[in-house]
């Protein structure tokens, strides 16, 4: 039994084979046609998210490489 929430709505299977389709109109890309500024914003607010995970995953890696277990950056965790 699978777990409706599981799934991606768009019913995307990295398993399946053939070519893979996207949208209504069957394209062979998964994206088409340039990107407003608006829809530019959601890429670069995902870049600074990103770039805060990696920060404090180096933190941590940091902190645990130098044997600091019980400093913030270690306990803290990565995010």
């Amino acid at each position: 039994m699978t777990n409706p929430l599981m799934q991606k709505p768009d019913g995307y299977n990295p398993y399946a084979a053939g070519a893979k389709r996207y949208g209504l109109e069957g394209r062979s890309n998964p994206t088409s046609g340039p990107v407003s500024a608006q829809g530019q914003r959601g890429y670069d607010q995902r870049g600074r998210e990103q770039a805060a995970r990696r920060q404090a995953v180096l933190q941590r890696m940091q902190a645990a490489q130098n044997g600091n277990y019980m400093s913030a950056d270690y306990l803290r965790g990565a995010r």
